[in-house]
């Protein structure tokens, strides 16, 4: 993704990050799709904690990451609110792909062995409670023996010491940059003590770090 940061901010609303996330999705899905052989090397240290049992990945978006889970396990399921994004998932063929809110997930307690909130989902999401609730719908849906592996951008990265910004605003630009979006998208980033402090507040109780890349991204893996 092509980002240009434009400044620190403490929130915007959810329906205005919802409104820019369906704005850019046909041009975020050319670019996430033309990357799909590198975003699976990406996620290939995560592979051992898949296993073959039933996987969620919240916030699916343009169903990428859910094609490779397709090879990866037995079964898989994608969440995703935005229609516009679920609508390029279909596009590549993707029928297990639900629209529902991470935030109330229409799946039964403890119904997945594995879930995965991959490329940065948690972190777009406005509000520190609603943040908050999808990590606890996380762990109600979760089994008891089960990983949630999520990734974050790193409050340490060199990316985010660069702006020394932990939430910020940007326009959405397209790999060729031949197109920018007139809304503004939200991040927030996170340390590794914030994410473990949030994750324990949602009810996990071991949390490990898989990875921490310098450019951006911290990656763990948690268990209730």
């Amino acid at each position: 993704m092509a980002n240009k940061i434009i400044q620190a901010v403490k929130s915007i609303r959810l329906e205005d990050q919802r409104r820019f996330i369906a704005e850019i999705a046909p041009y975020y899905s050319a670019d996430r799709w033309q990357q799909r052989d590198i975003i699976e090397k990406q996620m290939l240290p995560l592979k051992p904690f898949i296993g073959k049992g039933y996987v969620l990945e919240l916030g699916a978006g343009s169903g990428v990451v859910l094609d490779i889970l397709n090879e990866w396990c037995e079964r898989a399921v994608g969440v995703e609110i935005v229609a516009e994004m679920i609508r390029e998932a279909l596009a590549h063929d993707l029928q297990n792909i639900v629209r529902a809110d991470g935030c109330c997930l229409p799946f039964p307690d403890c119904t997945f062995s594995t879930i995965l909130i991959w490329g940065n989902t948690l972190g777009p999401i406005p509000g520190e409670e609603n943040r908050l609730n999808m990590l606890k719908e996380a762990a109600r849906v979760l089994q008891p023996d089960g990983n949630l592996l999520l990734s974050v951008i790193h409050r340490n990265s060199s990316l985010m010491r660069r702006f020394f910004l932990g939430e910020y605003t940007f326009h959405y630009r397209n790999r060729e940059k031949s197109w920018q979006s007139e809304n503004y998208g939200y991040n927030r980033s996170y340390s590794l003590r914030e994410l473990t402090s949030v994750l324990k507040e949602a009810g996990f109780n071991d949390v490990e770090m898989l990875s921490a890349r310098k450019n951006a991204s911290l990656i763990v893996r948690a268990e209730l």
